[in-house]
């Protein structure tokens, strides 16, 4: 069975003091080159049937559940959701538990794009379907959509120093392409791109400091059981008459190249 979390030394490690926001140049060298610091994501969508859902619970004692403050946690569980991390020591605990041929493993690779957070699609919208989510103010509201598709946006920030550290904001939002095109300006570049309607669980944001070789865990809350709330709608899904729950496993590679003959200053 391929390895859910990856290997910490495939991870490139970011150059000391390199200052970079997403990617970004680096250290200039003493050659004249500056060292570009890149990010690559590899996502695992780990599906538990429901013969096997309570063996995603047993994942979870194998997952750091108080990285976010105690607020944040209170809220995701309320809205059926939970986010850990998995350091690279809970690998092969958390494999072991894994190694069942009932258990579904879907691996992708996805590379940061400059400026722009990644967006992982989970499901379509079913013939409008309701979401309820509880807010800041702790009540709940719910808002039926008549299409498009849920995503898990990851926004992340390459801390400087840290040797490959980073910082994610994880949020939730339906977006449905309208079928018409749009102008929009990016870095000075104006372009044709798709528009979009988006509705952002504003709500819903995570946090999470993440170290070199750590991964990012997304899944669903013990505490509920309510098949309206976010974490049952973005996370759980039926499957040709059963019900498959979803656990994400979101792991950061960095990795490095050179641009020659950089020039700066005036």
């Amino acid at each position: 069975m391929p390895k859910i979390l990856g290997s910490p030394h495939e991870s490139g490690s970011v150059a000391p003091g390199a200052q970079t926001n997403r990617v970004a140049p680096g250290k200039q060298s003493s050659a004249g080159a500056a060292t570009v610091v890149h990010l690559r994501f590899e996502v695992s969508r780990v599906g538990f049937p429901a013969a096997t859902a309570g063996e995603s619970q047993n994942v979870w004692n194998h997952v750091d559940t108080l990285r976010l403050d105690p607020d944040a946690i209170a809220r995701f569980a309320r809205n059926g959701l939970r986010i850990g991390v998995a350091t690279p020591d809970s690998q092969p605990a958390i494999e072991t538990i894994l190694n069942d041929p009932r258990i579904e493993l879907h691996k992708e690779q996805l590379f940061a794009r400059q400026g722009r957070a990644l967006a992982l699609p989970m499901s379509r919208i079913n013939e409008s379907e309701s979401i309820f989510v509880y807010g800041l103010d702790n009540r709940v509201a719910g808002k039926t959509f008549p299409a498009g598709d849920k995503l898990i946006t990851i926004d992340y920030l390459l801390r400087a120093g840290t040797r490959g550290g980073l910082e994610l904001r994880v949020g939730f939002e339906i977006r449905n392409d309208l079928g018409v095109m749009t102008w929009e300006r990016h870095n000075g570049v104006v372009r044709e791109v798709p528009a979009f309607d988006r509705h952002v669980f504003e709500g819903l944001v995570a946090q999470v400091a993440l170290q070199p070789g750590e991964s990012l865990v997304i899944g669903l809350s013990p505490e509920t059981n309510n098949e309206y709330l976010v974490g049952s709608r973005f996370l759980s899904i039926n499957q040709n008459g059963r019900r498959v729950e979803t656990l994400l496993f979101i792991s950061p590679r960095s990795f490095q190249s050179e641009w020659p003959h950089v020039r700066t200053g005036s």
